[in-house]
């Protein structure tokens, strides 16, 4: 009989947690192919169509990924914005240290 500790139930929940951010991230990446797919922007005559201005599909494919983009992160604002305040300062904080590792490759 193994001997359940404080420890290693709290590795279960990260490892949990882990399996549920690579669940989201395969529902999202197969809606993502769907819509795409739905949209046909990947196929050669609409990316002409786009580039001689006679059909808008990848404008409005780019418009609505932003505007649910927009909308995804003010919804994560009004929800939670203490976890929103700590992933956007983790992000500039990461942001910042590559800039400045890359500035002293330089010199």
């Amino acid at each position: 009989m193994i001997p359940v500790t404080k420890r290693s139930s709290h590795s279960i929940k990260s490892i949990l947690i882990d399996i549920r951010t690579i669940l989201y991230a395969i529902t999202f990446g197969i809606l993502f192919g769907f819509f795409m797919n739905k949209g046909t922007v990947f196929v050669a005559p609409t990316i002409r169509m786009q580039m001689l201005f006679q059909r808008f599909a990848m404008f409005k494919m780019f418009l609505a990924a932003a505007g649910a983009s927009m909308l995804s992160v003010a919804l994560l604002v009004l929800c939670c914005s203490t976890l929103y305040g700590k992933i956007l300062n983790n992000y500039i904080e990461h942001n910042s240290r590559r800039g400045s590792k890359r500035i002293e490759e330089f010199n």
